[in-house]
């Protein structure tokens, strides 16, 4: 699993291919992966800032996003 956490500032992860977490107050997420398997998960948080999510078409992973003060983008549909 790729564990990033910060108080202030971006965090940037391209071409992940594993779980994900990824957490910060004051910033922005910007999260692409080139797979993700079936047992994977991906979990973005921020306080104030927004998150961008870019997943492979056939994604069968636990999504979880949340943007208290801010926007969440997807390349993909999430259900």
């Amino acid at each position: 699993t790729i564990i990033v956490d910060t108080q202030s500032g971006n965090i940037d992860i391209e071409e992940a291919s594993r779980s994900v977490e990824a957490h910060t107050s004051y910033g922005n997420i910007t999260l692409a992966c080139s797979h993700v398997p079936l047992t994977a998960h991906v979990e973005l948080t921020t306080e104030n800032g927004t998150i961008t999510l870019a997943l492979p078409k056939h994604t069968h992973a636990r999504v979880t996003a949340k943007a208290h003060k801010g926007t969440i983008t997807s390349e993909q549909s999430i259900t």
